[in-house]
Protein backbone atom coordinates (compact mmCIF):
# COMPACT_ATOMS: atom_id res chain seq x y z
CA UNK A 1 0.00 0.00 0.00
CA UNK A 2 1.58 3.29 -0.95
CA UNK A 3 -0.32 6.75 0.00
CA UNK A 4 -1.44 8.84 -2.08
CA UNK A 5 0.88 11.24 -4.12
CA UNK A 6 0.88 14.88 -2.09
CA UNK A 7 1.21 17.14 -5.59
CA UNK A 8 -1.68 16.87 -8.07
CA UNK A 9 -0.45 15.69 -11.51
CA UNK A 10 0.15 18.94 -13.57
CA UNK A 11 2.66 17.70 -16.26
CA UNK A 12 -0.22 18.34 -19.81
CA UNK A 13 2.98 16.52 -22.09
CA UNK A 14 3.20 13.84 -19.68
CA UNK A 15 -0.60 12.82 -18.39
CA UNK A 16 -4.19 12.66 -19.63
CA UNK A 17 -6.60 14.96 -17.57
CA UNK A 18 -10.02 13.91 -17.37
CA UNK A 19 -13.07 16.27 -17.05
CA UNK A 20 -16.72 16.94 -17.73
CA UNK A 21 -16.86 18.90 -20.87
CA UNK A 22 -20.66 19.39 -19.88
CA UNK A 23 -20.07 21.50 -17.29
CA UNK A 24 -17.66 24.11 -16.38
CA UNK A 25 -20.77 26.65 -14.60
CA UNK A 26 -20.79 24.91 -10.85
CA UNK A 27 -18.43 21.75 -11.29
CA UNK A 28 -15.13 20.22 -13.44
CA UNK A 29 -15.20 16.56 -11.93
CA UNK A 30 -11.64 17.47 -12.60
CA UNK A 31 -9.33 13.96 -12.58
CA UNK A 32 -5.56 14.54 -13.44
CA UNK A 33 -4.45 11.06 -15.25
CA UNK A 34 -8.03 9.31 -14.69
CA UNK A 35 -11.28 10.02 -15.83
CA UNK A 36 -14.14 11.12 -13.52
CA UNK A 37 -16.76 9.25 -12.86
CA UNK A 38 -18.74 7.86 -16.18
CA UNK A 39 -22.63 9.21 -15.97
CA UNK A 40 -25.41 7.69 -17.58
CA UNK A 41 -27.09 10.84 -18.75
CA UNK A 42 -27.47 14.76 -18.30
CA UNK A 43 -30.16 16.91 -17.05
CA UNK A 44 -31.76 16.50 -20.76
CA UNK A 45 -31.41 13.16 -21.23
CA UNK A 46 -28.15 12.49 -23.56
CA UNK A 47 -25.19 10.02 -22.39
CA UNK A 48 -22.25 12.52 -22.48
CA UNK A 49 -18.83 10.74 -21.68
CA UNK A 50 -16.32 12.87 -19.74
CA UNK A 51 -13.62 14.46 -22.07
CA UNK A 52 -10.19 13.63 -21.61
CA UNK A 53 -7.67 16.51 -22.21
CA UNK A 54 -4.31 14.36 -23.88
CA UNK A 55 -0.89 14.86 -23.26
CA UNK A 56 -0.50 16.14 -27.12
CA UNK A 57 -3.35 18.51 -26.69
CA UNK A 58 -6.71 16.56 -28.54
CA UNK A 59 -9.50 16.76 -25.75
CA UNK A 60 -11.00 13.46 -26.47
CA UNK A 61 -14.13 11.57 -25.14
CA UNK A 62 -13.33 8.30 -24.58
CA UNK A 63 -14.56 5.03 -26.49
CA UNK A 64 -16.98 3.18 -24.04
CA UNK A 65 -18.25 -0.30 -24.33
CA UNK A 66 -21.58 -0.45 -22.75
CA UNK A 67 -20.67 -4.41 -22.61
CA UNK A 68 -17.79 -4.26 -20.54
CA UNK A 69 -18.00 -3.93 -17.06
CA UNK A 70 -15.03 -3.74 -14.62
CA UNK A 71 -14.78 -5.15 -11.12
CA UNK A 72 -13.44 -3.14 -8.66
CA UNK A 73 -12.79 -3.75 -4.82
CA UNK A 74 -13.75 -0.77 -3.06
CA UNK A 75 -13.30 0.20 0.61
CA UNK A 76 -14.04 2.43 3.36
CA UNK A 77 -9.96 3.03 3.55
CA UNK A 78 -8.49 4.53 0.64
CA UNK A 79 -5.58 3.58 -1.04
CA UNK A 80 -3.28 4.53 -4.27
CA UNK A 81 -1.71 1.91 -6.25
CA UNK A 82 0.29 2.31 -8.86
CA UNK A 83 -1.05 2.00 -12.62
CA UNK A 84 -0.57 2.64 -15.72
CA UNK A 85 -1.08 5.79 -17.13
CA UNK A 86 -4.27 6.68 -18.17
CA UNK A 87 -2.87 8.05 -21.75
CA UNK A 88 -1.37 4.34 -22.18
CA UNK A 89 -4.17 2.90 -20.79
CA UNK A 90 -7.04 4.00 -23.23
CA UNK A 91 -6.81 1.31 -26.16
CA UNK A 92 -9.21 3.45 -28.70
CA UNK A 93 -8.27 6.71 -29.85
CA UNK A 94 -11.43 8.09 -28.95
CA UNK A 95 -13.14 10.80 -30.72
CA UNK A 96 -12.35 14.15 -30.70
CA UNK A 97 -14.46 16.63 -28.70
CA UNK A 98 -16.46 18.73 -31.21
CA UNK A 99 -15.82 22.44 -31.80
CA UNK A 100 -19.46 23.55 -30.58
CA UNK A 101 -19.01 21.24 -27.74
CA UNK A 102 -15.98 22.60 -26.57
CA UNK A 103 -17.36 26.49 -27.49
CA UNK A 104 -20.05 25.63 -24.98
CA UNK A 105 -17.43 24.32 -22.38
CA UNK A 106 -15.30 27.56 -22.21
CA UNK A 107 -18.10 29.97 -22.79
CA UNK A 108 -19.36 28.41 -19.50
CA UNK A 109 -16.06 27.74 -18.09
CA UNK A 110 -15.52 31.89 -18.26
CA UNK A 111 -18.98 32.82 -17.00
CA UNK A 112 -18.36 30.74 -13.88
CA UNK A 113 -16.54 31.68 -10.89
CA UNK A 114 -14.54 28.44 -10.80
CA UNK A 115 -10.90 28.08 -10.75
CA UNK A 116 -8.91 26.23 -13.07
CA UNK A 117 -5.39 24.75 -12.83
CA UNK A 118 -3.26 27.44 -14.72
CA UNK A 119 -3.07 26.19 -18.38
CA UNK A 120 -5.76 24.39 -18.79
CA UNK A 121 -8.38 26.47 -20.12
CA UNK A 122 -5.52 27.62 -22.79
CA UNK A 123 -4.69 24.34 -24.11
CA UNK A 124 -8.77 23.37 -24.37
CA UNK A 125 -8.86 26.76 -26.25
CA UNK A 126 -6.08 25.47 -28.25
CA UNK A 127 -8.17 22.08 -29.23
CA UNK A 128 -11.21 24.49 -30.01
CA UNK A 129 -8.36 26.20 -32.86
CA UNK A 130 -7.96 22.85 -34.35
CA UNK A 131 -11.35 21.91 -34.57
CA UNK A 132 -12.39 25.06 -36.29
CA UNK A 133 -9.82 24.70 -38.46
CA UNK A 134 -10.70 21.07 -39.30
CA UNK A 135 -14.05 22.25 -40.45
CA UNK A 136 -13.57 25.77 -41.96
CA UNK A 137 -11.69 25.46 -45.63
CA UNK A 138 -8.90 27.60 -45.60
CA UNK A 139 -8.40 28.25 -42.15
CA UNK A 140 -5.09 27.45 -40.43
CA UNK A 141 -5.51 25.13 -37.63
CA UNK A 142 -3.38 27.61 -35.45
CA UNK A 143 -5.63 30.47 -36.23
CA UNK A 144 -5.92 32.35 -33.10
CA UNK A 145 -10.01 32.38 -31.24
CA UNK A 146 -10.83 36.17 -31.32
CA UNK A 147 -11.71 37.63 -28.55
CA UNK A 148 -15.38 38.73 -30.69
CA UNK A 149 -16.16 35.11 -31.56
CA UNK A 150 -15.33 33.75 -28.02
CA UNK A 151 -17.19 36.62 -27.20
CA UNK A 152 -20.54 35.94 -29.33
CA UNK A 153 -20.45 32.14 -28.35
CA UNK A 154 -20.39 33.69 -24.72
CA UNK A 155 -23.31 35.57 -25.21
CA UNK A 156 -24.77 32.97 -27.51
CA UNK A 157 -24.97 30.60 -24.38
CA UNK A 158 -26.01 32.94 -22.04
CA UNK A 159 -29.60 32.82 -22.86
CA UNK A 160 -29.53 29.09 -22.75
CA UNK A 161 -27.85 28.41 -19.06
Amino acid sequence: MRECPSETVRHWDKHAHGFYWTEGTRGLGWAPDAVPTLKVGSSVGIPAPPAILMPDGRVITPDVDGNKRWKVEISTFPVWLKREPLASFLQYDGNPLSARATRGFLARADLSSLRFVEGFKDRVRTHLRRMEGCRMEGSSPDAALTADALAEATLGLRHVI
